[in-house]
């Protein structure tokens, strides 16, 4: 559960935006309402989660996670934020215009799972651009590489 503040906060929150669900150990939230709630949670003066300290995702066969990790420095709380997304359309609005630190984690997820951020442009980090495919997909198949 969030931090009391910021548990207080995102109830507030939800009631103007419908998708915004408080878990136990995380806040969920639709791709469309990504953006809104992201920049709440860093302008709000309660919230102030300053810092993105991870961007990753998941690929769970039917559909991607997109996770979050925020942290404020100013108050010293910490808060995960997902966001599923479907497989046969892995899109989702970059964050780089609110954390300028999530660049490079933003290609790495693309390089990675194929997810793509819309907003920005979609390079790869890890692999070279000539890469075919994308190798932590659950249905990526490794071409002479992989044992069984």
């Amino acid at each position: 559960m969030p931090d009391e503040k910021v548990a207080a906060r995102l109830a507030v929150l939800a009631a103007g935006v419908p998708s915004l669900a408080v878990g136990a150990d995380a806040v969920t939230v639709d791709r469309g309402d990504l953006l809104a709630v992201m920049r709440f949670l860093k302008e709000d003066p309660e919230c102030a989660f300053d810092y993105l300290t991870d961007l990753t995702a998941t690929d769970y066969t039917d559909h991607f996670t997109v996770v979050y990790h925020l942290v404020s420095f100013v108050h010293g709380h910490q808060l995960t934020v997902r966001c599923d997304i479907p497989r046969d359309d892995p899109q989702i609005p970059t964050v780089m215009d609110i954390w300028g630190g999530a660049d490079f984690q933003e290609r790495e997820v693309f390089d990675l799972l194929g997810v793509v951020f819309t907003g920005r442009e979609n390079s790869r980090i890890l692999l070279h651009e000539g890469f075919k495919g994308h190798p932590l997909r659950k249905d990526f198949e490794w071409v002479g590489g992989r044992e069984s």
